[in-house]
């Protein structure tokens, strides 16, 4: 499983890529307490937004919240 973790663009670069270090590191920890193994763990910051946010163009509350998210998903192990 690979656990990829974002933010929104509010506060800087750094901070929002620690704090996706953070985040995702948790939910590799959850998952990990459940008995999951062989996690893949990434984290993005404020790159990759599904809405429109940009330090340039403030959004809404819940444009905001898409931003921000864990995503995982499935992928292949090589052998």
């Amino acid at each position: 499983i690979e656990v990829t973790a974002y933010a929104d663009p509010r506060g800087t670069a750094a901070y929002n890529l620690a704090l996706t270090k953070r985040r995702a590191n948790a939910a590799a920890a959850y998952l990990r307490g459940k008995g999951l193994k062989n996690l893949k763990v990434k984290w993005m910051g404020e790159d990759d937004p599904l809405s429109k946010c940009r330090d340039d163009n403030p959004c809404t509350e819940d444009e905001y919240r898409l931003n921000r998210r864990v995503e995982m998903k499935w992928v292949e192990v090589k052998k």
